[in-house]
């Protein structure tokens, strides 16, 4: 079975007030996905980084997680130059946490199968 290149992206917006951040994920044009955002905001979505994963909505998931404490509403969180700069990092070891989640579950799925 062949699985899809999502992107995981990290997109930001500067009001007034506080900086936000909108970590996402999808398999289309990112720059479309900011279209549709843009038309409710009043401010400039920026896309600041992203990451390609074919686990991205398991990365996102892990991010979300990862960033409760910092979350403002839905997919907006309140984080920092760190978090900003991280990001790619992030996914990566967040992907790789769960490829091996992953291949533990069939191994074990595997052994207890016939026991």
């Amino acid at each position: 079975m062949k699985k899809y290149q999502n992107k995981i992206y990290l997109l930001k917006i500067d009001t007034p007030d506080k900086r936000l951040y909108k970590i996402g994920s999808t398999r289309n044009s990112i720059s479309k996905r900011i279209q549709g955002l843009q038309t409710g905001c009043p401010f400039e979505i920026q896309l600041i980084e992203y990451y390609e994963s074919e686990l991205g909505q398991l990365v996102e998931r892990s991010l979300h997680n990862r960033f409760q404490h910092k979350q403002t509403f839905g997919e907006w969180f309140e984080l920092d130059l760190t978090d900003e700069v991280t990001f790619v990092n992030m996914c990566k070891d967040l992907e790789v946490m769960n490829e091996n989640l992953e291949k533990n579950n069939t191994e074990n799925y595997a052994n207890n199968r016939y026991t």
